[in-house]
């Protein structure tokens, strides 16, 4: 009896895993995307879409900056970051882990920058190793086309 408590034992431990998620993710990582659309409106479709794909939104930041140029015409430049809070999605023996960090830029009146970065982090059984991606090419393609069908609208 001892012997087949001591084999079940591990199997109580399975999910048991703390998985510590950064709120910015680095730039090197970004998708980016120039879409013709203002500055609010632009704000208002990334926001949509992300919840339209599961995605939460816990904060938006929202920033002016003076960029340095050597020109005497020095502009303020429009930004606002979406953090998304961690989305779990269940896998077979572990769960994935996801976020969105978005930063929304003013290019100019008509046109507005949106850059995601993405963060995927699965812990790997039996050892828990973590399996760390920046990249889902094909979910940021259905996200940015989705953002540019609701800003045709």
């Amino acid at each position: 009896m001892r012997k087949v408590f001591f084999l079940l034992l591990p199997l109580f431990f399975i999910g048991c895993v703390t998985i510590k998620m950064p709120e910015t993710i680095k730039e090197d990582f970004a998708y980016k995307k120039v879409f013709e659309a203002d500055f609010e409106k632009a704000i208002r479709a990334a926001t949509k879409v992300l919840q339209n794909y599961g995605w939460k939104v816990a904060d938006i930041s929202r920033s002016k900056l003076v960029k340095e140029d050597r020109s005497l015409d020095k502009k303020p430049v429009y930004t606002a970051y979406i953090f998304t809070e961690i989305k779990q999605s269940q896998l077979f023996l572990t769960t994935a882990y996801s976020t969105f960090n978005v930063r929304v830029e003013v290019i100019d009146d008509v046109h507005t920058e949106i850059a995601m970065r993405y963060l995927s982090v699965v812990p790997v059984p039996p050892l828990y190793n973590k399996k760390v991606s920046y990249k889902n090419d094909n979910l940021v393609n259905k996200i940015y086309s989705d953002i540019n069908k609701y800003l045709s609208k």
